[in-house]
């Protein structure tokens, strides 16, 4: 997923459920789920080049942030993402190396957790 609101909100729901159907939430979320995604901290961390949030992404932010399901890790990339202003799609990393995603970045996510 990108590191950009909406990315980390579609993670969201897949994790843990959707707020809108809270009733059904045991049936549709997948709690084993990880993020290996695009970190907002990897932008400043790998250099990348981000596109400045919008108003309405902001907003999002601030949302987001009060969810209960967001403390910790989630929670401390919203708020890096919403002091950098600035988002980044997963295809950015191609801009490294073209082979960045398959030989480096997915690798190292893996190893943190131990799937690889």
């Amino acid at each position: 997923m990108d590191a950009d609101p909406h990315g980390i909100e579609i993670f969201c729901i897949y994790k843990y459920g959707s707020l809108t159907m809270a009733y059904q939430q045991q049936s549709l979320a997948v709690p084993t789920m990880n993020w290996i995604g695009l970190f907002p901290s990897d932008i400043e961390l790998l250099g990348l080049q981000g596109v400045p949030l919008r108003e309405t992404e902001l907003k999002k932010i601030e949302h987001m942030i009060k969810r209960p399901y967001t403390e910790g890790s989630i929670q401390r990339e919203l708020m890096f993402l919403r002091q950098l202003a600035t988002k980044a799609e997963i295809e950015s990393l191609y801009d490294i190396a073209s082979d960045f995603v398959t030989t480096v970045y997915l690798t190292q996510k893996l190893k943190k957790l131990r799937i690889y």
